[in-house]
């Protein structure tokens, strides 16, 4: 996970969570929630993570939940870009998308996302 610029404690949260849910038996099936691509790249490689969820992607299940509406998200993608942060969809259409096919298959299942 380390980059050039990187001191070397960075990335230290990142790298312990995933030792500790791949090390738990009862932490294994975890969903990973991240904002660095890195660690995000080792979470999805990691068997005991079941997902990883980056911002974009944990604004739209906190969306299909019914506590943020769409137009909320889209100021906080609009901020996070704003401050130089790399969101992914970071842009509204592509937040939308990603929503919409969220809720699609919280209708089709019955559950809540």
């Amino acid at each position: 996970m380390l980059g050039p610029d990187d001191g070397p404690t960075s990335h230290f949260g990142e790298a312990e969570t995933i030792v500790v849910i791949r090390r738990r038996p009862e932490l294994y099936g975890s969903i990973f929630v991240t904002d660095d691509r890195g660690a995000r790249s080792h979470a999805d490689a990691e068997n005991a993570v079941d997902r990883c969820l980056g911002t974009a992607e944990l604004l739209a299940y906190f969306e299909a939940a019914g506590w943020v509406t769409r137009s909320q998200v889209h100021d906080y993608l609009d901020t996070l870009r704003d401050n130089d942060r790399h969101v992914r969809p970071s842009d509204a259409g592509g937040y939308d998308r990603l929503v919409e096919r969220l809720l699609r298959k919280k209708r089709g299942s019955g559950r809540s996302p």
